[in-house]
């Protein structure tokens, strides 16, 4: 677990499940919290825990 100040992306979080539409930026759908933010932006979060491994990211070109 991350400590409750430091800073976080979604992307490297195992908690988490990436779609793409398009060339927009990847989201992040948090299985945790319910919730969706964009995977490579920083943040503060206390669910956050280390992915081990590359993300898979679902490619969808239709909303």
């Amino acid at each position: 677990m991350a400590s409750t100040q430091e800073m976080v992306k979604c992307i490297n979080c195992k908690h988490a499940t990436y779609k793409q539409w398009f060339q927009n930026p990847i989201i992040a759908l948090c299985s945790i919290r319910m919730s969706k933010e964009v995977a490579e932006s920083n943040r503060i979060c206390k669910e956050y825990a280390e992915r081990m491994g590359q993300p898979e990211v679902e490619h969808l070109d239709s909303y």
